[in-house]
This record gives C-alpha cells, sequence and structure tokens, in this order.
C-alpha cells in the first residue's frame, strides 16, 4: 500500500523547545492519514472490488482494504506521532527533574557547543521566574497536542469501525 507520509522530522531537545517542525509534522500525519480515511478506505475497497469481480468471486466488503490500511499506514503513523510527543514530554520532564525546566543543557548536549555566558543583569531573575521555562512550555504544548490526538483517534476509530467494523484501542 503506497500511501504519502510526512517527512519524520529530526528528534532534539531544540526541536522540541522551537516545536514548528515537530507541530508540523503532526498536523501533517493528521491530514494525511486520519482525515481521509473514509476517502482511503473506499478507495480501497472499490480496487478491492474491482480485482474480485474481474476473477468472479464474491465481494467481501471493505475488510481486507481496511485491515491492509490499519496495519500498514494508521498504525504507523499514530505510532510515530506518539514517539515525537513521548520523547519531547521525555526530554522536558528530565531536564524539569534535574536542571529546573532549564532545557539549555539538553541541548547543548546535543550540539557539543558551550554554553554562552549571560551578562549579569540585577533584573534577569524577575525576568526568569516571570515567565514559564522552556519545559514547561514544552510540557504545554506536548498537552495540546495528545488531546489533538485524543480526539483526532477517537473521530478516526468511530469511521474504522462504521467502515469496517474494526475496533480499535
Amino acid at each position: 500500500m503506497s500511501s504519502w507520509t510526512p517527512p519524520k522530522p529530526g528528534l532534539t531537545a531544540a526541536n522540541c523547545i522551537e516545536a514548528r517542525a515537530l507541530r508540523q509534522f503532526l498536523r501533517a500525519s493528521r491530514k494525511t492519514v486520519d482525515d481521509r480515511v473514509l476517502v482511503t478506505i473506499s478507495k480501497l475497497g472499490n480496487e478491492n472490488a474491482a480485482e474480485q469481480i474481474k476473477h468472479n468471486s464474491g465481494y467481501t466488503g471493505y475488510k481486507p482494504a481496511c485491515n491492509e490500511f490499519v496495519q500498514e499506514v494508521l498504525l504507523p503513523a499514530w505510532n510515530e506521532r506518539d514517539r515525537v510527543l513521548t520523547y519531547c514530554e521525555d526530554v522536558a520532564r528530565l531536564a524539569k527533574d534535574q536542571k529546573g525546566g532549564d532545557m539549555t543543557q539538553a541541548v547543548e548536549a546535543e550540539t557539543k557547543t558551550p554554553a554562552k555566558r549571560q551578562p549579569l543583569d540585577p533584573y534577569a531573575s524577575e525576568a526568569r521566574n516571570a515567565q514559564k521555562s522552556d519545559a514547561d512550555r514544552v510540557l504545554d504544548w506536548v498537552q495540546t497536542e495528545r488531546t489533538i490526538e485524543g480526539i483526532v483517534r477517537d473521530t478516526t476509530r468511530a469511521e474504522v469501525y462504521d467502515k469496517c467494523g474494526i475496533s480499535l484501542q
């Protein structure tokens, strides 16, 4: 089964902090897989029907197309999106637990570049305390994306069940 999938983003702490590429990947994956589930299954089911008519066999419905779609496209896409969210959540939690939410060290460890020394500013600590830490911002966007993911998956599960009779957990 060939289906276009968005390119997988590089998983780094820096990409989790500046999450534009990761969030774009999540949106593109949802759009190309979950948002098109009915169209994809119908198309595959019609191709199956044409093949079965050619071979004078009875049409068995969408079940074979559904199984193929679920196993080869849907579940791998869900797993890849889970992998992205879990990685960023783990990096942020580790930074929060070990470094008070400063993910700079995680980014530096990946890039192997020394930290730039910040000039002393008597008001910097107040500004820093007023802002959310990188880890908190990452955890916030991951939670938002997990909520979106839950809604999308519930809708997709219902569509797959209605069209195919397959119950996805």
